[in-house]
This record gives structure tokens, C-alpha cells and sequence, in this order.
């Protein structure tokens, strides 16, 4: 069945918040912004990543800022993001299914590639990773 108008641009907003989520989080990480990565969260978060699980959104940041402290730090770059699985109200808030590719290069010039598997909670119009498993690729 057809998506109503209505449906078509919750669906529509919802992809562009998550898109820009994934946007602020690539930038944050490479600025060592903890302020700005931990709002790419849910308070409830959780991370699977370098081995490990984590749960709650400072426990998350934690993680990521171990794993990349400043001399370690580069640029990430997200692209073929699917996002899947999306169910959204006229109100902005639902759930979603993301899957994006990423290439990381270190400072020495290195390209790390994996994916980031994620899920999305939306909340009136405001979308955050609520759950994020990271796979490397080589």
C-alpha cells in the first residue's frame, strides 16, 4: 500500500536526521568532541566495538575515546547508508535500521574500512543511535 503524503515526509525527515546524526558523529570523533559525540546517543545506548561491549551513553563515549585519543585521530567517512526497517510516526518518533560503510585514514595515511550496523530511536523529530555495532573490514 502506498505511503499517505503524510507518511512519505515523516519517512523522508527521518532519513535526513539520521544521515545528519552520522554526519556529527564522524565529526566529533575526529575532533575528539565528546560533548557533540555522546549527543549522537541514547542515554541507554549500547556499542559493540575493538572487542568489546559497552552500555550507556558515557560508558559508550569512554570506549570511543579510548580507542582514538588524540594522536590517533583522522578522518572518518560514512557512505552507502541503507536505512531499513523504518517505522515513524507523522510526530518523528520511531525506530530504524542503519547500515553504513566506512573508511577511516589514520594520520599516518592508513585506511582502515568497516560497517557500522545501527539502530535508530527517533523521538519527536530528534534521531539518535541507540544501539551500534561496528565491523572492520582491513
Amino acid at each position: 500500500m502506498p505511503l499517505t503524503p503524510e507518511e512519505a515526509l515523516a519517512s523522508l525527515t527521518a532519513e535526513a536526521a539520521i544521515k545528519s546524526v552520522l554526519a556529527r558523529y564522524c565529526h566529533a570523533v575526529d575532533d575528539g568532541d565528546l560533548d557533540a559525540l555522546g549527543a549522537c546517543f541514547t542515554a541507554d545506548a549500547g556499542l559493540q566495538a575493538f572487542g568489546r561491549e559497552r552500555t550507556g551513553r558515557p560508558d559508550v563515549v569512554a570506549l570511543l575515546a579510548k580507542a582514538l585519543p588524540p594522536d590517533k585521530r583522522g578522518k572518518h567517512l560514512t557512505t552507502n547508508t541503507a536505512v531499513g526497517d523504518l517505522t515513524v510516526d507523522p510526530g518523528g518518533t520511531g525506530t530504524a535500521g542503519v547500515v553504513s560503510d566506512f573508511a577511516f585514514i589514520g594520520p599516518d595515511g592508513t585506511v582502515t574500512t568497516g560497517r557500522y550496523q545501527d539502530e535508530f530511536t527517533g523521538s519527536g523529530g530528534t534521531w539518535l543511535i541507540s544501539s551500534r555495532r561496528i565491523v572492520f573490514r582491513g
